[in-house]
C-alpha cells in the first residue's frame, strides 16, 4: 500500500476519517489544527487509510488486517509506537515480528472532577529560593533535555512552543527543576507533561505537583481540558491526587529487532 502525503491546504478534506478515538483527541485535533505533522493518505480521491505521522509515533486510521509487512515496515517502522485499534494491530505486529513485538501500557484518566477549589487545597508554598512561574522564552531555550525533550521533537522549535504551547515551571534560583507543560500544540483539549530533572534533592519533593496544580488551574480557568495519560503507576498516583478520576489502561505497541 502506497500513502502520499497531503498538501497542507487540504487536511481539512481528510478531518473526518479521524472521527472515532484511534488515540487522544488532543493529538488528532493539534495536527489538523497547526499542521505541524504530516497526513499520508492511500488515495487523495478516494482514501481508505490515512495517518497522522508524529514523529515517535503514528495514528493510523483504516483496514490493519491487509496491511502486508512491507507496508506495516513502511508506514510503522522499528520503534514507532502505533496508536489507536490495539488489539488489530498487536494481532498484526505478532503476525509479521512474533518474539520482536513490545507492549507498552498508559493509562487514561477523566478530567471531569477537576476542580479549582481541591487544587488549592493541594498547594503548598515552596522552599526559600525556589519560584513558581510561567515559562518564558529564555528558560524554554535552557531547559534541561529531560524537561524539554518534547519541544523539538512534537513543536519543531521553542519559537513554536511559545507560540504554540504553554509551560508552568519550578525553579530553585535560576535553576529549572520541575515543569508542568502541553505535550504538543493544544487547542481546547491539552495533554499533559510533567517531568522534573534526575536529582534526589529535587525528585519527589512535590515540585511536579505543584507545577501541575498551577498548569491544571490555568487550563480550568481558561476553558481547556487538561488531559492526562500516565505512562506509569507513580504518574497515575500524581493524577489521582490532582483530582482526576477512572484510571483505565490502553496499550500501545511498537516492534524491534533486539
Amino acid at each position: 500500500m502506497k500513502f502520499t502525503n497531503v498538501p497542507i491546504d487540504q487536511y481539512e478534506k481528510y478531518s473526518a476519517l479521524f472521527d472515532k478515538d484511534y488515540c487522544s483527541r488532543t493529538f488528532v485535533d493539534s495536527a489538523f489544527t497547526y499542521k505541524l505533522v504530516p497526513l499520508q493518505v492511500d488515495n487523495l480521491d478516494e482514501p481508505s487509510a490515512a495517518l497522522l505521522d508524529f514523529k515517535f509515533a503514528i495514528v493510523y486510521t483504516g483496514d490493519v488486517q491487509s496491511l502486508s509487512k512491507d507496508d506495516i515496515q513502511s508506514i510503522l517502522p522499528e520503534r514507532k509506537i502505533v496508536a489507536g485499534e490495539s488489539e488489530q494491530w498487536k494481532s498484526k505486529l505478532l503476525e509479521f515480528f512474533e518474539g520482536k513485538v513490545v507492549e507498552r501500557r498508559r493509562t487514561r484518566m477523566s478530567h471531569q472532577s477537576l476542580n479549582l477549589e481541591k487544587l488549592e487545597d493541594l498547594r503548598k508554598p515552596l522552599p526559600d529560593g525556589f519560584t513558581l512561574e510561567r515559562i518564558d522564552r529564555e528558560t524554554a531555550k535552557n531547559l534541561p533535555e529531560i524537561l524539554g525533550i518534547h519541544i523539538p521533537i512534537l513543536y519543531g522549535s521553542v519559537d513554536k512552543f511559545m507560540d504554540n504551547g504553554i509551560g508552568f515551571i519550578v525553579k530553585d534560583g535560576d535553576t529549572p527543576v520541575s515543569m508542568a507543560s502541553s505535550t504538543l500544540p493544544y487547542t481546547n483539549l491539552l495533554e499533559m507533561q510533567v517531568s522534573t530533572v534526575d536529582n534526589s534533592e529535587y525528585r519527589r519533593k512535590g515540585y511536579g505537583t505543584a507545577a501541575c496544580i498551577e498548569m491544571i488551574s490555568y487550563c480550568l480557568k481558561n476553558d481547556i481540558e487538561p488531559n492526562w495519560e500516565a505512562a506509569n503507576d507513580r504518574s497515575v498516583a500524581m493524577a489521582l491526587k490532582l483530582g482526576y478520576t477512572n484510571p483505565i489502561d490502553i496499550f500501545q505497541y511498537y516492534w524491534k529487532n533486539e
